[in-house]
């Protein structure tokens, strides 16, 4: 099935997507001391080649910008981290197919220096030009078809090599093997509810694209030898793992603890957490063996850790001692 520009515009308008955006629910404990951090630290490593010259800027287009959630993440990293900002200018663009997001970006954000926002169709936008990173956040690219995204990374692509420009390209997808929606693992297409953005009835579903870094690196590949572009390299990274949303939604995999609502609990002074739910307890669904064999390291970790904190508050949990790796130790 393809996506039509009017069927993508018709999810992006939903009044209640933008009130979901500005929520002061949106922001609960997991986004802002887990995933916000984690995405700076991911922006950071794409920036941090780019050391500019006083009055150069930092270049950044901002695709599927929404209501400035990109912006307002690497505004934060700049002015947090003294060496980078005391390096980069910024020269922001953020574009976006909904009218109505990037009205609200403009009037969030319309006033800062070097910062405007768009409408624009990325699988349609000609680029003129330059860009240091090209941005992305939320899953835009999620809403476009497996073709979709090749061409509008070949656009990309092209532009980098049309204005001999070195950058950094962060893609941001949903996932195909996350816990959320193991009965799915079988598809990289399907109709995707996002109910976590309705506060009264039913969510609209809408078909997204799923990927495993494997299908996005080849992907991205395809793309960039189309016109000839150079890849450095790839890396891959997991925002979410254990707490997406849908965790705590249940709505494709019923079954599923609500490690979400879990992990906030452990952020709020105010409850208390029974550590025993946070144990991984995941029937795993059909996928590549190198997959399953992460789930399996990943839980034992999960669950040693789990075990460690209980007996510091002097609680035994049954769970099959394992060596922890450095990167989880530190």
């Amino acid at each position: 099935m393809k996506v039509t520009p009017k069927q993508i515009e018709t999810v992006y308008d939903q009044s209640n997507a933008v009130e979901h955006y500005l929520s002061e629910s949106r922001r609960d404990g997991v986004k802002v001391e887990w995933e916000e951090l984690f995405s700076r630290w991911v922006f950071k490593q794409a920036i941090a080649p780019y050391s500019k010259e006083k009055g150069e800027k930092l270049r950044v287009l901002d695709i599927g910008a929404g209501t400035g959630d990109g912006y307002l993440l690497l505004s934060t990293l700049l002015s947090e981290e003294w060496e980078l900002g005391s390096s980069y200018d910024l020269d922001y663009l953020g574009v976006d197919i909904s009218a109505q997001m990037v009205e609200t970006a403009n009037e969030l954000y319309g006033n800062h220096s070097n910062v405007r926002f768009e409408c624009a169709d990325i699988r349609t936008r000609q680029l003129h030009r330059p860009f240091d990173v090209y941005l992305s956040c939320g899953v835009p690219y999620s809403h476009l078809t497996h073709d979709e995204l090749g061409q509008a990374l070949k656009m990309i692509a092209e532009n980098a090599c049309e204005n001999r420009e070195r950058c950094a390209v962060v893609v941001d997808v949903l996932g195909r093997y996350s816990i959320e929606w193991t009965p799915k693992w079988k598809e990289s297409r399907w109709d995707y509810c996002m109910s976590f953005f309705e506060s009264e009835g039913d969510a609209e579903a809408t078909w997204m694209s799923f990927y495993s870094h494997e299908h996005l690196q080849k992907v991205m590949q395809q793309a960039a030898d189309a016109v000839g572009c150079p890849v450095e390299k790839f890396e891959f990274f997991d925002r979410s793992i254990m707490v997406g949303r849908h965790t705590s939604t249940g709505e494709f995999n019923p079954g599923l603890p609500q490690y979400r609502d879990l992990v906030n609990s452990l952020l709020d002074p105010e409850l208390e957490t029974e550590l025993r739910q946070l144990l991984f307890q995941v029937e795993l669904g059909s996928a590549p063996e190198y997959i399953l064999d992460f789930f399996r390291k990943f839980s034992s970790w999960w669950n040693s850790l789990v075990r460690e904190a209980a007996a510091l508050l002097g609680e035994s949990l049954v769970v099959d001692p394992v060596e922890l790796p450095p990167e989880v130790l530190h």
